[in-house]
């Protein structure tokens, strides 16, 4: 699935784009994100990309925010490129313009995003789609897929998710450091809510009334 990259600048055309945030998904400190880029070519899958999330933020927005960061990357100048994310967020973020992206979560990647299109004179069209339309294209969704989506999008779609998951086995953390530190994690899970449990049940406490304060007399004023 992952062929020989192009020498030089990536072609225009249709790209797909994902994030994955690996085994450890469910644990922030453990949390290593995946990158994955899928470029089509007359429907076929032609080549594709996977990297590691790089920085302290390993969150799957990240990761998929960066995957058009790295398309942008690799572009020729002067392209018109179509790039498909399931990241809803982003999407409509992007399509709003930079001023509204000036103000959100990864706007220092938003704004590095509007730059090299401006730098490159690249024509970049993001657009959503549904995600594992592959494996389940039955799902109940809150926002059901577009009427443009075909099997072509939907394949891309799933390179782009399987090369990010790649990427995740490539740079998650060993199993005998992650077992470790999970087993403390569910260790202080149970403590606390055993310590909920115990104060949840314990006799209520007596609350006495409060008598009210007597009431002082009053100071003789200079004039007095």
């Amino acid at each position: 699935m992952i062929s020989k990259l192009p020498k030089g600048h990536w072609p225009f055309g249709e790209y797909f784009g994902d994030g994955s945030g690996g085994r450890y998904a469910a644990y922030p400190t453990l949390r290593r994100c995946g990158v994955g880029l899928a470029f089509l070519l007359e429907g076929s899958f032609n080549f594709g990309l996977y990297c590691a999330l790089i920085g302290t933020v390993q969150t799957v927005p990240h990761a998929e925010v960066t995957a058009a960061l790295v398309l942008l990357l690799h572009l020729a100048p002067n392209t018109v490129v179509n790039c498909y994310s399931d990241n809803k967020v982003f999407v409509d973020a992007f399509n709003k313009g930079f001023d509204y992206c000036r103000g959100i979560l990864n706007s220092d990647f938003y704004q590095d995003i509007f730059n090299l299109m401006q730098e490159k004179h690249v024509s970049f069209l993001v657009f959503w789609m549904p995600n594992h339309l592959d494996d389940d294209p039955d799902k109940e969704r809150a926002t059901p897929a577009p009427e443009w989506v075909t099997q072509v999008h939907i394949n891309g779609n799933g390179h782009a998710d399987r090369l990010a998951k790649f990427a995740c086995r490539q740079y998650d953390l060993p199993s005998d450091i992650a077992k470790q530190i999970i087993a403390n994690l569910q260790l202080v899970k149970h403590i606390q809510l055993r310590l909920t449990a115990v104060l949840c049940n314990m006799p209520h406490r007596t609350i006495h009334n409060k008598l009210p304060k007597p009431l002082r007399e009053p100071q003789p004023t200079i004039n007095e």
